[in-house]
């Protein structure tokens, strides 16, 4: 019996991957498989929700104040570990830009993240202004990782600035 196990064990290890990558579409740059050697795997791909709120306006319950942030934008995304071992993954940076001119509006510093073994990590980054995203309109988030000395950046595809 534990013979089987072992034997199905490395079976789905070689296999499931590969029956997975079948029919997958490939042809959009943002959803790339990752190379089979990387130990990380991005599960959720890097999604942005971007909004701004009236400085007028502030939300039910909330006094009126000249420093509140009024420009939110949201990164999500969410990494595996698909191996029995911890992974170092090195965030080098998230950033939002101008889906137009290609300029950085906002920014956060890097920071190390280290995954368990089997760990699937969903991240969260908010990243708030007091400058209007207004006059950009169309905004692009990215994240630039390192795992195993390899470098990756995720793009999401162009989001509108919502008004709330």
């Amino acid at each position: 019996m534990a013979k089987q196990l072992v034997v199905f064990a490395l079976l789905s290890r070689l296999f499931i991957p590969w029956v997975a990558g079948q029919g997958a579409d490939f042809t959009d740059p943002i959803h790339m498989p990752q190379p089979l050697m990387s130990p990380v795997r991005i599960q959720q791909s890097l999604t942005l929700r971007a909004w701004e709120e009236d400085p007028r306006w502030p939300p039910v319950g909330v006094r009126p104040d000249p420093n509140r942030p009024r420009s939110y934008a949201f990164l999500s995304l969410t990494f595996e570990n698909t191996t029995l071992g911890p992974v170092d993954v090195l965030i080098h940076s998230v950033e939002i830009r101008s889906a137009h001119t290609g300029e950085v509006i906002n920014s956060l510093p890097g920071s190390p993240l280290v995954l368990g073994p089997l760990e699937i990590a969903p991240q969260q980054y908010l990243l708030t202004s007091q400058q209007s995203y207004g006059a950009h309109r169309t905004l692009v988030g990215s994240l630039t990782y390192t795992v195993a000395g390899q470098t990756y950046t995720l793009t999401t595809s162009p989001v509108p600035v919502q008004d709330h």
